[in-house]
């Protein structure tokens, strides 16, 4: 890998999500029902700094969520 990407990617922040719909990690965490069925597996932050949920499963299911396009 060059250097000069490698560095970018330890220290630089390389993508931006613009996702407004996205679930705060302390929402889904208060959701009983969430919390019973599904398993947070990816968190980021949004534009605003604030931390959500981007990637579930489920815990007993084979349901996976993803809030970008992977």
């Amino acid at each position: 890998m060059p250097l000069d990407l490698r560095i970018n990617l330890e220290h630089r922040k390389l993508i931006n999500n613009h996702h407004v719909y996205g679930i705060s990690i302390k929402k889904f965490m208060n959701t009983p029902k969430l919390v019973d069925k599904l398993r947070i597996t990816g968190i980021s932050r949004d534009q605003d700094g604030r931390w959500f949920c981007i990637i579930m499963e489920g815990r007993d299911r084979p349901i996976y969520l993803t809030q970008y396009h992977p």
